[in-house]
């Protein structure tokens, strides 16, 4: 559900416009559903943790994404999920080079 709201939110971003408020209020509902869920499935966590994270990039919120995606690299080298864990450390450094 995460990568759709992604995808919407580059669409907007793409075009020049703003997120729209009832958009944006979905967005955020997902991303506390997301977390909720993470703490549920551990075998998932790492994934969410980036996916949130490049929600909250797209946003352009890239403190919040770099956190999520600090926590994503963490807790995918913890659970050994280093395919993920591999992505979001990525996405960080694609954005400390300004990609």
């Amino acid at each position: 559900m995460l990568s759709y709201y992604i995808m919407e939110v580059k669409d907007f971003v793409n075009v020049g416009k703003p997120v729209p408020g009832t958009e944006l209020k979905k967005i955020k509902q997902n991303i506390k559903l997301a977390q909720k869920n993470a703490v549920k499935w551990a075998a998932d966590q790492t994934e969410i943790y980036k996916h949130i994270g490049s929600l909250y990039h797209a946003l352009g919120k890239n403190n919040h994404a770099v956190g999520w995606w600090e926590r994503a690299v963490a807790n995918g080298t913890t659970l050994g999920a280093q395919l993920e864990a591999g992505k979001a450390e990525a996405e960080l450094k694609s954005l400390s080079s300004g990609d």
